[in-house]
C-alpha cells in the first residue's frame, strides 16, 4: 500500500472517529433523538415570543455591552413575574431589524433565548442560506450571546409548498455547524395533513403548534370545538412517536376574561403530553391608544405606553398558572403520554380524529383507576372532565383528570365552576399520591373503604397523580407529604 492511501485512510478514519464521537455527544448511539438530548438538563419551558416593532426604541445591537440599556425590551422584572424562562425573538421578520431587544434582556437577565432564522434572500446576504448563516453565526459565534439555545426555521410553512424545500438545507448546516441549537419550526395546530411533509423534508427537532382554541376553527363557538381536542392528540402522538418536542403556542387575547379559559388552554394541553409552552405572545399588538384607554383590551403579557413596559391582566393570569406548570414540569418533562380519554363525549371520529371516551377499553391502561364521577356538581354546570395517562421509565402509570369547565363557556365566575370529583379506584389499590401543582410537594392520599377518592377541581385546572408504590414519583427529589 503506497504512503498516499495511508494518509487517506489515516484521515478517513480520523475523520470517521470524530464524526462517532460527536454522535455520542449528542445522545443518538443511545437511542436518544436531538430533542432528547437538548431537554436533558433543561426546565420545562415556559416562554413567549417577541416582536420588535418599530415604534420601539433602538435597543442595544450584538456589538455593544451585554447588559440591557434603559428602555430594552422585554423588561426583565415583569419577565420573571411572569414565570417565564425562555423569548423566542422573531424580531426579523418584521423589518429586518439587527438589533434584538429580546434577546439583549434574556442575555443580560440570565435567561435562555431562540431567534426566527429569517433564512431568506436579501435579509443580509444574496441567498436564502447565506442570510440564515449569517444570521445565526451572529450569535452563536459571539461568546457573549450564551443563552442562544435554538433556532425556529419557520412560520406556518404550509402556506407555501416549497417552503420546507428551502429550510431542509438550513437545518442541515445548523446541525452540523452548531449541534447544540434546537430546530423548530411553527404550525397551525389545525393543518395536520401537512404536518408528515413538512417533518420529512425538514426534519426539526420540535414543532411548536398553535393552540388557539377559540380562533382554530371554533372562534365563533361558546365551547371549545370537541375535534381540537383529537387534533392536541394527533399533535401528542406525532411528536412522540418520531421523539421530537412537542411545543404549544397558547394564545393571549383579550376576548378571554377568566383565568380559567386560560388554565383550560394550559392543562388540557398539559394532559396531551405537551413538552413546553412558546406563547403568542409578549409584547401587545393591540393599537396603543386602545391599551391605554382600556388595558383589558391587551392581548399579551404586556404592553408598551408611555416609554415602559407594563403588565396586563393577561400577565397577571398566566403567572399563577405558569408557576403551577413549573411546579409539575420536573414530572412531566419524564412522562411518555399514553392517551387521553373524555368524560363528557362519546368516542367517534372527528374530521381531526379520534375522540376517546374513558370507558373505552383499549388495553393501553392498567384498570387501577376505574372511573370518574361528578360530586356535588352545581345546577347548570355539565360534566366537562378530561384524563390523560402516562407512563414514566420503570412502568409506573400516571393520571392528569383536567376540569374543562371555564367561564366563556359558561358566563359566570370561575369560582362556581370548580368541581368535585370522585375517582374509584381497583381493590389493589390501597393510595395514591398527587403533585401537589401549587407547591411541588408530593401528597400520599389515602382511599376511603370504598377505594374511592374526592377532591375539588377548580375550574379549568388539572392534577397529576400515579398509584402509590414503593417508586418514588418521577423527576422529583422531594419526600411525600401525607395529606391532610
Amino acid at each position: 500500500m503506497s504512503r498516499h492511501y495511508m494518509i487517506v485512510l489515516v484521515r478517513k478514519s480520523i475523520t470517521l472517529f470524530v464524526a462517532l464521537l460527536l454522535i455520542l455527544s449528542f445522545g443518538v448511539a443511545r437511542g436518544q433523538s436531538r430533542y432528547e438530548h437538548w431537554q436533558k438538563g433543561r426546565p420545562f419551558t415556559i416562554g413567549a415570543m417577541f416582536y420588535d416593532y418599530h415604534e420601539y426604541p433602538e435597543a442595544r445591537g450584538p456589538d455593544a455591552q451585554i447588559p440591557a440599556p434603559s428602555g430594552a425590551f422585554p423588561d426583565m422584572e415583569l419577565v420573571r413575574r411572569a414565570g417565564l424562562n425562555l423569548i423566542s425573538d422573531v424580531s426579523h421578520s418584521n423589518g429586518g431589524h439587527q438589533d434584538y431587544p429580546g434577546v439583549s434582556s434574556m442575555q443580560a437577565g440570565g435567561g435562555s433565548f431562540m431567534i426566527l432564522g429569517a433564512g431568506w434572500a436579501g435579509k443580509g446576504a444574496s441567498t436564502a442560506l447565506g442570510s440564515f448563516q449569517k444570521h445565526v453565526k451572529m450569535f452563536a459565534d459571539d461568546p457573549r450571546w450564551s443563552g442562544f439555545c435554538g433556532v425556529q426555521l419557520a412560520d406556518e410553512p404550509h402556506h407555501n409548498p416549497k417552503d420546507p424545500e428551502r429550510y431542509r438545507p438550513q437545518r442541515d448546516w445548523l446541525v452540523e455547524t452548531y449541534p447544540h441549537l434546537l430546530t423548530t419550526f411553527c404550525e397551525d395546530l389545525s393543518q395536520y395533513q401537512h404536518w408528515t411533509h413538512e417533518h420529512n423534508v425538514i426534519q426539526s427537532d420540535g414543532i411548536i403548534f398553535q393552540w388557539y382554541p377559540y380562533h382554530t376553527n371554533s372562534g365563533d363557538m361558546i365551547e371549545i370545538d370537541q375535534s381540537m381536542y383529537a387534533m392536541m392528540l394527533r399533535a401528542s402522538e406525532f411528536c412522540r412517536d418520531r421523539k421530537i418536542g412537542f411545543f404549544i403556542a397558547r394564545e393571549a387575547t383579550h376576548t378571554h376574561k377568566g383565568e380559567s379559559v386560560y388554565r383550560v388552554a394550559t392543562y388540557s394541553a398539559l394532559a396531551h403530553g405537551v413538552k413546553g409552552f412558546i406563547d403568542f405572545n409578549w409584547d401587545s399588538m393591540a393599537k396603543r391608544e386602545s391599551v391605554q384607554s382600556n388595558p383589558a383590551n391587551a392581548t399579551s403579557y404586556a404592553v408598551y405606553i408611555d416609554g415602559g413596559e407594563q403588565a396586563t391582566p393577561v400577565l397577571n393570569k398566566l403567572a399563577r398558572i405558569n408557576r403551577e406548570v413549573a411546579n409539575l414540569g420536573p414530572a412531566l418533562l419524564k412522562l411518555r403520554h399514553v392517551r387521553t380519554y373524555q368524560m363528557d363525549v362519546a368516542s367517534r371520529l372527528t374530521w381531526a380524529g379520534p375522540l376517546y371516551h374513558f370507558s373505552d377499553s383499549d388495553q393501553l391502561r392498567t384498570g387501577g383507576l376505574r372511573s370518574l364521577a361528578p360530586k356535588d356538581l352545581p345546577i347548570g354546570v355539565p360534566i366537562h372532565l378530561m384524563v390523560g395517562f402516562f407512563r414514566d421509565d420503570q412502568d409506573e402509570e400516571y393520571f392528569m383528570v383536567v376540569n374543562k369547565n371555564n367561564s366563556r363557556l359558561l358566563k359566570v365566575n370561575d369560582a362556581h365552576l370548580v368541581q368535585g370529583v370522585t375517582m374509584t379506584f381497583a381493590p389493589s389499590v390501597g393510595a395514591i399520591e398527587r403533585l401537589n401543582r401549587e407547591t411541588g410537594q408530593v401528597e400520599r392520599l389515602e382511599l376511603a373503604e370504598d377505594h374511592t377518592y374526592t377532591f375539588p377541581l377548580p375550574a379549568g385546572t388539572g392534577d397529576l397523580f400515579k398509584y402509590a408504590s414503593s417508586k418514588p414519583f418521577v423527576g422529583q427529589a422531594a419526600p411525600v407529604d401525607k395529606a391532610q
